[in-house]
């Protein structure tokens, strides 16, 4: 088919296989006159597709032009990045929850030992030991008996201005010490 000047012969290397295929379809089309219109065919139509459109490799499997992967590359980058930046805004704000969290928690802890301290009678002598049970507080300040207990005993060792008595029944009682 070389008519002008200006046609150049071009060689290709394919494998034996793939010439095999080339030959089996140039035989059932009549399309194509002989191996060279086959692919002159093929790549003149492979090059009139706009960018972007789907094309089938030699094996038949559909693909995309590189500018679509290139800008399917870059959504990805760009949904990564965000999810990473939402990431780090979720670790931030779980740190600060938590910090929040146990501010809130010492800061009921703090009113409690206040609470259960001033709803304690003042101890006055061994001669008339007085003083609260821990149910006894935990009721006059509507609280839950095991929590009380818990500051109380905190406050006895801790402070040392709380004085605990015993009754006949072993039920303690308790108090803060004159003066406090």
């Amino acid at each position: 088919m070389a008519d002008s000047e200006e046609d150049v012969r071009v060689n290709l290397v394919v494998s034996k296989g793939q010439k095999e295929r080339w030959d089996s379809a140039k035989e059932n089309s009549p399309e194509y006159s002989s191996l060279s219109d086959l692919i002159r065919q093929s790549v003149a139509h492979e090059l009139s597709q706009p960018p972007g459109a789907a094309s089938r490799t030699a094996k038949g499997r559909e693909t995309t032009q590189p500018a679509e992967t290139e800008a399917q590359t870059e959504a990805i980058e760009q949904i990564t990045k965000t999810l990473s930046r939402m990431e780090t805004t979720l670790s931030d704000l779980d740190s600060r929850l938590t910090n929040v969290e146990q501010e809130v928690t010492a800061t009921a802890r703090a009113e409690l030992k206040n609470e259960v301290f001033d709803a304690l009678p003042e101890y006055e002598s061994e001669d008339s030991p007085d003083g609260k049970s821990a149910d006894q507080i935990a009721e006059e300040i509507n609280s839950e008996r095991d929590r009380v207990s818990d500051v109380l005993t905190r406050l006895e060792e801790q402070t040392g201005a709380i004085r605990v008595t015993a009754s006949e029944e072993g039920q303690q009682f308790y108090a803060r010490e004159g003066g406090q």
